[in-house]
Order: structure tokens, then sequence, then C-alpha cells
């Protein structure tokens, strides 16, 4: 198509028909004409499209994101997964996003997403690290070149000056509080902060270490001087930190009674599983679900469940998420040689349990944008 028919519409209009169509679509249209391929490209309509998109959604997110063993590789895949039905729609090899890591995996850590961004850190033996940014909708990867070992990865976005932040800390000495970095994507430096806090990185490899909800990052916990955990929240514009107090008092630095829990929805600051009973396995577990409307105010948070497992579906480590607002995904482990769990659904208002079929570990949900990860400047 010439630039002449490409015009025949008036440019408003232009834009309102393009920012109703899927990422995959608008990536093929670029080849249109070059004001087409200017326009898709531009800054302005990939924040026109994401809002677009996000007022048009029926549920809080496009797709699920889940990782799976891939041993042929020794490296995970992704797969996004459909919303409602939970059927896979892509499948991302992780090997293609970052060239092995020297002496093999050992773990990886994804947070996000932000604006359709995520940001991940896989480490092998030793000093063996990446850091990268990735938008699986354009498929495009951005490494981040760090010049230290860095551990506990956060992201979010400063809505005030549009800038994306990665947060990762490092320790000199063992038993010191660690060293805080934050990275800003528009400037693209880092620049060291103040901060004493230990961060809980001692969960289990397919426990999340850490949410994002776009402004907030959120850890577990504490202060070297204190016997108890709290969520710890980083504010991506005032690089600060926050402090808020767990909902429940028992929550000595340690005991694994609470977990970080991937919301699924933007409308919350956190949210946090709070797990009861464990130390007397035969026993059936009570999971509170909390929500947080506020970082660094303790009176806001607000159970939304509190539901009684048996221990067949629920164990010590596993991811849990909230589903379609008012359903859980858990991840239950079968022991039949398949390291992957299945994701089982379960519905608090009914007490219905559905096994899904779908193994995998969860990672977040995930709406699709054409956010430029290199377009930051």
């Amino acid at each position: 198509m010439d630039e002449a028919q490409s015009n025949l519409l008036p440019e408003d209009l232009l834009i309102e028909i393009l920012a109703r169509l899927p990422v995959r679509s608008l990536i093929r249209f670029k080849c249109v004409c070059k004001s087409w391929f200017s326009l898709i490209n531009s800054r302005e309509f990939a924040t026109k499209h994401l809002t677009v998109h996000n007022c048009a959604l029926k549920n809080d997110f496009d797709y699920l994101l889940i990782r799976r063993n891939n041993f042929s590789v020794a490296m995970p895949v992704f797969c996004l997964l459909s919303y409602d039905m939970l059927n896979i729609s892509h499948t991302f090899e992780c090997e293609a996003l970052v060239p092995r890591v020297p002496d093999g995996l050992v773990y990886l850590d994804i947070v996000g997403p932000c604006n359709g961004i995520f940001c991940l850190l896989i480490g092998g033996w030793g000093d063996a690290q990446v850091l990268l940014l990735w938008n699986p909708a354009t498929r495009e990867v951005m490494p981040l070149e760090v010049d230290w070992s860095f551990y506990n990865p956060g992201f979010g976005f400063d809505p005030i000056t549009d800038d994306y932040k990665v947060v990762v800390t490092s320790c000199k000495f063992l038993g010191d509080p660690p060293r805080v970095h934050v990275y800003s994507l528009r400037h693209d430096s880092w620049r060291n902060i103040d901060a004493s806090y230990f961060f809980d990185g001692s969960r289990d490899f397919h426990s999340l270490q850490c949410v994002s909800n776009e402004r907030m990052c959120n850890w577990l916990g504490w202060k070297l001087d204190s016997g108890r955990e709290f969520l710890i929240s980083f504010d991506s514009h005032d690089e600060v930190f926050l402090q808020t107090a767990l909902p429940l008092p028992q929550c000595e630095v340690g005991d694994n009674r609470h977990h970080l829990v991937q919301q699924q929805s933007n409308k919350c600051h956190a949210c946090l599983m709070c797990v009861h009973g464990f130390l007397e396995p035969a026993q059936h577990q009570v999971v509170d679900i909390w929500l947080l409307d506020e970082s660094g105010v303790a009176g806001s948070w607000n159970k939304q469940h509190s539901v009684r497992f048996s221990d067949d579906y629920v164990q010590l480590g596993i991811q849990v998420g909230l589903w379609k607002g008012s359903q859980i995904l858990i991840e239950h482990q079968h022991y039949d040689g398949d390291l992957d769990p299945e994701l089982v659904s379960y519905d608090p208002a009914t007490e219905q349990v559905r096994f899904t079929g779908v193994r995998g570990w969860l990672c977040s949900g995930y709406t699709e944008s054409l956010v430029s990860i290199r377009g930051q400047d």
C-alpha cells in the first residue's frame, strides 16, 4: 500500500481503529507503509494501545504466564495460557532469550509484568548471572550490564517520569545489610540507595521472592534488630522503602508460614498468603489470603479468603494465585516423576476443586503491550 492509500482515513480515526487490534497484528501492519511503521513504533501510540486494551479487558489479564522444565536443554520454557480456559497460546524457549548460563541453571527469578515487560534474573553456579528485560509480545530482550553479584530482583514503573526501575541487592560481607542498587531504564544507569533491610531470599526455588504492582516492588524481609518479618515495599518514583507490618502476629523470621502471592490484579499493592497448621501434617491446613490497599499502612490489610485445604492439595513451598477475581489457582505436586506441578482451581464459594490438566509453575498474569524496552530515551 502506498502513502496516498494509507491516508484515506483521518489520522485520529486510524489511531482509534489500530489501538483496538492485538499486538501480533500491529507488528505485521508495520510493513504496510512508512507512516504506519512510524505510528505503531511511536511511544505515544504504545501508551494509547495499552490504555485502550486495559479498559476493554473483561478480566484483569489476557494470559497467565507459567514456567515449565525442559530437560532436553536444561533450561525452562515459558508458556502463555489463555486467561479464561488455560489453553496454551504461546511458548517461549528460555534459551532463546539468553545464552546458556555457564555451569548450568541454579535459579531463575521473574518479576513483573509492568506494562507488558518482565525482569528476569537467571543464575548458574558461582557468579554466573544474567539480568534482562523482556517483552514477550514484541519479543524484545535487553540484557542489563551489572559488574557485581546481585540478588532479590524487583521491577517497577514510575508513572510520573514514565521510567522503569530495576532493583537488586548485593552483600559484601556475610551478616551485613545488603546494598541496594537501582537501575533507571530511561537514563540507562545504576545508582546506590541506602537501606537497612534484609530480604528473604531463602524460600523455595519456585516461590515468589518479589511481587510487583507497577509503582511498588514488594518483598518479605526484616531488620537486624527485629525478630519479625514484614512487607518491604520500594516506591519506584520516590525511591524509598516503606515497611508494612504483616496481618498475623506470629510472623517471626524464618517461620515460613507466609508467602507472597501473585494477585493477578493491579487493584491492590500486595497479596499475601498465610498458612496455619503446617506443623501438624495430619491436620488440614487453613490458608488465609490478604490484600494490601496501601503500602506502609499496617491496618490496610483486608482478608479476602480463609480456606481449609487438605494436605493432598497444598504443600509448603507451592505458589498460589488469585484467578478470575474469586477463584484460587494452586500448584499441586503429584510426585509422579514429572517435576512440574498441575494447576488446580478452587472456588471458595462452592468449595469445588478442579484439576485443570495444565502442568507448570505459576509466574504471573500478563497483558500484551507494544511498549518498547529500548525506546525509553
